[in-house]
């Protein structure tokens, strides 16, 4: 834990943009995190890891799930059951967003922000996941972002 303190990687201030033209988004990251894409099914995913953060940008482009599947499919990835999410937020027409909702879940020793929603080109679900302990020492670097988290 005295690595995580001491690397200014972890510092909000020390957070980079990364954009993906590809799927319509875009959001900080820590700087020494590679992003790489996948494909999920009917989903397209960039992914990242710069343990104990993961982050995930999952995009279903031209389609407008609706809410109740996109939380399905997001349950699913996530392995964290329906009852350990909680609502922080929802907003619409921000950040190039329709509409999104944020949830946060604690369950078996990780700690996840969740974004869901609809942009101009299709649906999103975007995560950061890390550990209590990191989310504790590291929160502004977290809630910027959420803060920064874009579609267009």
């Amino acid at each position: 834990m005295l690595a995580l303190t001491a690397s200014p990687a972890w510092a909000a201030d020390a957070w980079v943009d990364w954009r993906s033209d590809d799927f319509g988004f875009q959001m900080t990251i820590p700087p020494k995190m590679k992003m790489t894409a996948a494909a999920l099914g009917e989903w397209g995913c960039m992914r990242g890891e710069l343990p104990p953060v993961q982050l995930a940008g999952l995009a279903k482009l031209n389609s407008f799930p609706e809410l109740p599947a996109m939380q399905a499919f997001a349950i699913a990835q996530l392995g964290i059951p329906a009852a350990a999410w909680t609502l922080l937020d929802q907003a619409e027409n921000q950040r190039g967003w329709k509409w999104f909702k944020t949830y946060r879940a604690v369950n078996k020793g990780r700690f996840v922000y969740a974004l869901l929603g609809h942009g101009p080109r299709g649906a999103y679900v975007v995560y950061l996941s890390t550990t209590p302990a990191n989310r504790a020492l590291f929160n502004a670097a977290y809630v910027k972002w959420y803060e920064s988290l874009t579609v267009f």
